[in-house]
């Protein structure tokens, strides 16, 4: 597996990118500091694999903050991070969310391994726990981190659909046909393990003629 440059774009050169940091992620590390402690190179060639080096041990590069990735935070940096967050989504948080985030981390520390592995196995923790009803807040921001695309790699699949579901027979689709389409396109491994049994019956229910 070797290291590749990110095409932009190209969303599928996105996941290239991270899966072969992911795979290779010590080799980076050995090889940026063996090329910056390398007297045979050039200074500026050092000084960029040193600084990429310091980045990449310090996790910099990443999207979640450092304050974040530690496993005790401080109320205070919880508080500030929650009103910034409620700053941003004011239409859908409330000023509670500092409140409940700090109760909610005393909660989680009974969560199993499991439970606590991804912020979807979180939400849907607290969602069976029936604590939802005391974290309406809490279950509203995991559930906006959730639906936050890591890339653009959706919206560009949607224009590559269009070009093979809009060809010159079916320009007068409407609208939502043709979203519906390329939606049916996109997603299709979910449709082909899809039961259609039941579907097929209940259309046919629908539109079976009663005889007379």
């Amino acid at each position: 597996m070797f290291i590749k440059n990110v095409c932009p774009t190209r969303w599928s050169s996105r996941f290239s990118v991270c899966k072969s940091l992911k795979i290779g992620f010590k080799g980076v590390l050995n090889s940026l500091k063996s090329i910056a402690l390398n007297l045979d190179q050039k200074a500026a060639i050092r000084h960029e694999a040193g600084s990429m080096y310091k980045k990449i041990d310090t996790h910099e590069f990443s999207f979640t903050s450092k304050n974040l990735q530690r496993k005790e935070i401080d109320n205070e940096i919880v508080r500030k991070k929650s009103k910034q967050l409620v700053a941003i989504h004011s239409e859908n948080l409330e000023p509670d969310l500092e409140n409940e985030i700090i109760q909610f981390k005393t909660i989680v520390k009974n969560f199993s391994a499991e439970e606590k592995s991804s912020m979807h196995s979180l939400l849907e923790a607290l969602t069976t726990s029936k604590l939802n009803d005391s974290f309406p807040n809490v279950e509203i921001a995991l559930k906006l981190f959730v639906s936050i695309p890591c890339s653009n790699g959706s919206g560009e699949r949607s224009f590559s659909v269009l070009k093979r579901v809009k060809n010159y027979q079916r320009t007068s689709l409407s609208v939502e046909k043709m979203s519906s389409l390329a939606l049916m396109n996109i997603e299709n491994c979910v449709l082909q393990s899809t039961d259609w049994n039941d579907f097929v019956k209940e259309f046919a229910a629908q539109k079976a003629r009663q005889k007379l």
